[in-house]
């Protein structure tokens, strides 16, 4: 009746919060430690145990092989799952809640945080069948964008979080090698034999910083098993790649057109499916990753015919690798195939500095690519191998199907108010689920997995 709370009383205080305060307050009070915890590992063996997802379940590890070569979809087909699955004791899993196949908006749930105990030594848990399974629940993907990822790979702002690359060669043409969990570890190692934070603190940032540390001394993955920050901080597609290009493509396109590329924003032709900008792309009230592909749809035609040939093509080359790099199920010629955009892009990106393009602040002319989202690029190939397509891994993908333009808070209360709404409206009750529907299943995936497996 009160699903996902546990009562009533829990069901009313979500009600009164968010019918009473903003959302910064609710948050301010959920904030408060006198409140309740909520166990992950409880979470996962709720979801694991769940009978929704019992005809959907997958225990092993799977390879898939086509004529274009290994496929890399989802997470189980990767390497990491057969990797994490061969370090296992004999009869243990890994634990999955479900699959994404057939179109359905499921897709693979890990759940690490508070669950050390469980990644070290495995629960038992019930599936959905009744059986009892020795789970072992690792962190295998970590969704945040690239302060976040820094903060966790504990490096600072001028190494990458995930390879070995400094600020001098993030515009380099080819990968770093993997900054390992190791190899930070022992860089912490290093600095706290020399000056222990507890004793000068101020000392250890400095030395620490020297080794691209950004003074964390006790990583919360350190003693984790299968856990390495180079292979679960993946790409993520919404700031890695649509808020590189609005913040550094875009501009470039705008250095060379100035409001001529307004102007044809403007003139373009209104078709279906296609954004059409009516006050041209300076003029948006809020720019969202929404907007951010929309222009990148059209950019190409927009600036033919105004900008040096080359440019035009590099340009293209890196929207090319932008779109390779969403697509749900890659194979090894498709990752190729992104893989060759990049260094299509790079071959020619010098065509970005002689059109004058690549500006400062301040107006000046740069002369370089030391971007680091350009630098993360280099990672995608190896994180699709290991963790399958990012696109179900992407910030933006709970966004694309909100409606009405809800936050999280009105989305949820379609969930929790739909018992007082049954019981206070005149429609029937049939009317009033089809009328919700959509809400409902916004806020509830369980829900959406169930309307979709029904039809």
């Amino acid at each position: 009746m009160y699903y996902p709370f546990q009562s009533q009383g829990e069901w009313s205080l979500a009600k009164f919060l968010a019918e009473n305060l903003t959302q910064t307050q609710i948050k301010r009070f959920l904030a408060l430690p006198w409140l309740i915890w909520r166990d992950a590992e409880e979470v996962v063996q709720s979801l694991f145990g769940n009978p929704i997802f019992g005809a959907n379940m997958m225990f092993d590890p799977i390879l898939v092989m086509t004529a274009l070569g290994r496929e890399y979809s989802e997470w189980f087909p990767a390497h990491e799952a057969h990797r994490i699955q061969d370090s296992l004791p004999d009869g243990a899993t890994i634990t999955p809640v479900t699959r994404m196949t057939g179109g359905l908006e499921m897709h693979p749930l890990f759940i690490s945080i508070g669950l050390k105990h469980s990644v070290d030594t495995g629960s038992m848990m019930l599936d959905p069948h009744g059986h009892l399974w020795h789970c072992f629940m690792p962190l295998v993907a970590w969704t945040a964008d690239l302060p976040e990822q820094l903060m966790i790979a504990c490096v600072s702002k001028s190494a990458s979080p995930v390879t070995e690359a400094t600020h001098k060669q993030f515009g380099d043409v080819h990968r770093q090698s993997s900054h390992t969990s190791n190899l930070t570890l022992q860089h912490i190692e290093q600095v706290t034999w020399n000056v222990h934070p507890w004793d000068n603190l101020n000392s250890f940032q400095r030395q620490a910083k020297m080794l691209q540390l950004n003074g964390i001394c006790l990583p919360f993955w350190r003693n984790w098993l299968f856990v390495n920050p180079s292979t679960f901080l993946l790409p993520e597609i919404l700031h890695t790649c649509h808020k590189f290009f609005f913040d550094h493509v875009l501009p470039w396109c705008k250095v060379l057109l100035g409001d001529e590329l307004n102007v044809r924003f403007k003139c373009h032709h209104k078709h279906i499916a296609v954004r059409h900008f009516v006050s041209s792309i300076s003029h948006v009230k809020q720019m969202t990753g929404r907007e951010h592909c929309d222009i990148q749809c059209t950019i190409i035609p927009m600036i033919a015919g105004c900008v040096p040939p080359w440019f035009l093509h590099a340009v293209c080359t890196l929207i090319s690798f932008i779109y390779q790099a969403q697509s749900p199920v890659h194979t090894d010629s498709s990752v190729e195939a992104m893989e060759l955009s990049l260094h299509e892009f790079h071959t020619h990106k010098d065509a970005i500095i002689e059109a004058r393009a690549r500006m400062t602040k301040s107006g000046g002319v740069k002369d370089d690519f030391l971007i680091p989202k350009l630098e993360l690029f280099h990672s995608f190939a190896e994180a699709i191998h290991n963790s399958g397509g990012l696109i179900q891994y992407t910030a933006d993908h709970p966004f694309q199907h909100t409606n009405k333009g809800k936050d999280f808070v009105d989305q949820s209360m379609w969930q929790f108010d739909m018992y007082s709404l049954i019981h206070s409206s005149d429609i029937p009750l049939i009317n009033t689920v089809s009328m919700e529907e959509e809400e409902i299943t916004t806020a509830n995936p369980m829900l959406a997995w169930m309307r979709l497996t029904c039809h």
